[in-house]
């Protein structure tokens, strides 16, 4: 029996359709006899192989009585001989690391293992990509010793808002802390560690400068001084609990994922616990060494009116380092004084000789003990002079499961502390308890009228405060942080990738958008009639909506449009309602009544994709434009809002051709994210930017990948046309695959028209 871990890698039952991609350069497969099992073969025209092997080259073969076969286009099952059983997922299993990108993370490449790695540290200056537009440290040591200026910066291709951090490498032992915090903040990919974007080092003379996400809300000391500074004790006046329990569990979880390489949050309780640090496999624990208040990141949501909490990120990883690389024994004092674990002070006190040494290194351990003093900070108000230190005594206010957490967390001796892992566990656990508990129901629900935060705003220069919105929700990674892979998946048309993803730790809330991202992904690759079987009977209005655009997609246009009236009557503020009914009502030609539906809308970036694709189709290419730009100004960073400014700028023209390109190109030639969709839309820009033979190439390439793909048959084919080319064969292969293809349909028109003007200008031929 195969264990769920093995190596720190999970175990994962892969998926027929996966089994046949993964294929190795210079092989191919073929559906053989009558019941299409799947058979391989070397396409490089050896001898070895001629006939065929049924193990797959990578792989080898499938327990027996399991076979793999072609059950349709780019669609695969396991079909065992003996029960006759068709099955999509197992029953080969696979290793995988459970790496996934936080929301916001920029595009990363795949490295050869397979494992997640950003892309490559630049050898030339960016600073021609970006816009400096506020000054956070001029560089002279007020913030951070190795700091040489720290801005806000504008990337001009799209407008959204990063930080730029530079470094000062006059002292030369601070070089190699410089280099590592770069390659750290590349590797580390979590949703509560800031997100490295981009970044330049230069050798001689050094410089070096990264770039990474702009958290816009200050720190969680900005937050500490603004409660301390109220000077009231009555409940109200306190930071929720709510908010508490969210800070801690996600940074509880960052240092879960610094000492084994996973995130605990996804997981189920039963399978955390089934986890810890020794099942890390070949994962070197990173130990952060400076967890401070101020190290600690605040961010708004993309969301606008998200009654959800700031997202709360660890940042600064100038004095991380891997935990094998420390040094047993006495050390230099490394990080700030105040939060050191008390195993690396020395007691008694040293004489003056030894007044800059620690008395041991840093440990995963002493960093929980640094979490743990800061959140107890958090709900005392910064109050640490009032009280002995970490005891918590508002029993009023908070719960005795959030005082048995912080006390664990800050436990004196390390033998009785618990590691990053054990931590974020048992606090999900206690959080748990705490949401269940009847006589916290109050604090559960609690409606926080405002989270104040003093630190200024990019966007209000004068403004010193900013407020959360008024509700707070428990689930530290819900909607934004559960969907945003899968969600980014459908956008970038990887279509399969989103029928594949493995939705089964998702929270019960995201259950339903899951599915109908895959159901709506099965319809784009042409399996509308099953989803209409799947979806009947159903009565929750997204899936009723889904089964109306299944239908739409089979033709059945009047019922399809029925369906939607119907569901906008009753159910017009549902998201899904309103994309997919938008959708059918825009394809049957009712442009307003679709406006109309999608205008109801509350901050859904679907939403606004399709109306400006909309305004687009009924070319009001300036409708389109204000549409995109306002949804810019509050989801600043998101793939959507990048799409939509992108197809916008094929319709404006001029320089917006080459900055769509670049989006379009990021997208095709990332290995993680690309897709016979971006790869046509990069040639649409590379056609319009009149670098034809590029275009050319990259249509093949989506060709190669889909033979029938219709839109790569018909970008073809217009290239071909206007290179001069006989297009003949590719219009007779669009022909095939889409009849009513509106290429075709207006070359008839404009083919009868032209034949009635000429028919008026025939000579009369005298007899």
């Amino acid at each position: 029996m195969v264990t769920d871990e093995e190596n720190g890698s999970i175990r994962e039952q892969i998926t027929a359709n996966e089994e046949a991609r993964l294929l190795p350069r210079g092989w191919e497969m073929r559906g053989v006899g009558k019941s299409n099992r799947v058979a391989f073969y070397r396409s490089d025209g050896s001898k070895a192989d001629k006939n065929g092997t049924f193990d797959h080259p990578v792989l080898g073969g499938l327990p027996r009585p399991w076979e793999l076969r072609k059950k349709g286009r780019g669609q695969f099952i396991y079909y065992n001989t003996e029960t006759k059983e068709s099955i999509t997922r197992g029953p080969r299993k696979v290793s995988r690391r459970s790496r996934t990108p936080p929301p916001g993370a920029v595009i990363v490449r795949s490295s050869g293992n397979g494992r997640l790695r950003r892309l490559e540290t630049s050898l030339r200056p960016l600073d021609d990509k970006y816009e400096r537009v506020k000054c956070l440290d001029a560089g002279d040591g007020t913030v951070g010793g190795m700091n040489d200026g720290i801005y806000v910066v504008r990337k001009k291709l799209t407008g959204q808002l990063f930080v730029e951090k530079n470094y000062n490498g006059a002292v030369p032992y601070l070089i190699p802390l410089i280099r590592s915090e770069i390659n750290m903040m590349k590797e580390l990919i979590h949703n509560s560690i800031i997100h490295y974007v981009a970044s330049f080092v230069q050798d001689s003379p050094f410089r070096a400068t990264v770039y990474m996400e702009y958290c816009d809300r200050g720190t969680l000391r900005d937050l500490i001084l603004t409660y301390k500074d109220r000077k009231k004790s009555h409940a109200p006046d306190f930071v929720p609990e709510s908010f508490v329990w969210h800070a801690f569990v996600g940074l509880a979880d960052a240092l879960g994922f610094l000492a084994t390489g996973r995130s605990c949050v996804s997981l189920s309780l039963e399978a955390a616990k089934n986890n810890d640090a020794a099942t890390a496999g070949s994962w070197v624990p990173v130990v952060h060494r400076d967890i401070k208040p101020d190290n600690v990141f605040l961010r708004s949501r993309d969301t606008p009116g998200s009654t959800k909490p700031f997202y709360v990120v660890l940042s600064d990883f100038g004095l991380a380092q891997r935990e094998s690389d420390a040094r047993r024994g006495l050390q230099g004092l490394v990080g700030s004084v105040e939060y050191h674990a008390p195993e690396l002070a020395f007691d008694p006190y040293p004489d003056a000789a030894r007044e800059n040494l620690q008395a041991g290194p840093h440990t995963g351990k002493s960093d929980v003990w640094a979490l743990a003093y800061p959140l107890r900070s958090l709900k005392a108000k910064g109050r640490a002079a009032k009280r002995p230190v970490l005891e918590i005594t508002e029993k009023a206010v908070y719960s005795e499961y959030l005082e048995r957490s912080i006390t664990w967390g800050a436990a004196r001796d390390p033998a009785d502390r618990p590691d990053g892992w054990e931590l974020v566990t048992a606090i999900k656990e206690q959080r748990d308890l705490w949401v269940a508990d009847a006589n916290w129901k109050a604090q559960v629900e609690l409606h926080v009228a405002q989270l104040s935060i003093s630190g200024p705003r990019i966007d209000s220069p004068n403004s010193t405060e900013v407020t959360q919105p008024e509700a707070i929700k428990m689930d530290p990674y819900s909607a934004e942080g559960e969907l945003i892979n899968i969600h980014n998946h459908f956008h970038q048309g990887q279509y399969q990738e989103v029928i594949d993803f493995d939705t089964s730790a998702f929270s019960a809330e995201n259950a339903l958008p899951a599915r109908v991202l895959q159901l709506r992904a099965r319809i784009a690759l042409g399996q509308a009639e099953d989803v209409v079987a799947d979806v009947q009977g159903e009565s929750e209005p997204d899936l009723v909506a889904v089964g109306a655009l299944a239908q739409q997609a089979l033709g059945q246009s009047e019922e399809a449009v029925k369906t939607i009236e119907e569901l906008a009557a009753s159910s017009a503020d549902n998201v899904t309602v309103q994309v997919a009914g938008g959708t059918v009502l825009q394809t049957a030609g009712k442009s307003e009544e679709a406006l109309a539906l999608l205008s109801q809308h509350s901050g859904s970036l679907d939403a606004v994709a399709l109306i400006a694709q909309i305004h687009l189709q009924q070319n009001r290419t300036d409708l389109a434009v204000k549409e995109v730009a306002a949804a810019r100004r509050w989801a600043q960073d998101s793939l959507l809002v990048n799409l939509a400014e992108s197809w916008v700028g094929l319709r404006v023209g001029g320089d917006k051709y080459q900055q769509a390109f670049y989006v379009f190109e990021e997208l095709a030639q990332a290995p993680s994210t690309s897709s016979i969709v971006s790869l046509v839309s990069q040639a649409v820009c590379e056609l319009h930017l009149g670098r034809v033979e590029e275009a050319q190439g990259a249509l093949e390439q989506a060709i190669q990948k889909q033979p029938d793909y219709t839109e790569a048959i018909a970008n073809l084919l217009v290239l071909t046309v206007v290179i001069g080319k006989d297009p003949s064969e590719l219009k007779e292969s669009l022909r095939k695959t889409a009849p009513e293809h509106q290429y075709l349909v207006d070359l008839e028109e404009k083919s009868a028209l032209f034949d009635k003007a000429a028919a008026k200008f025939t000579a009369k031929v005298s007899t």
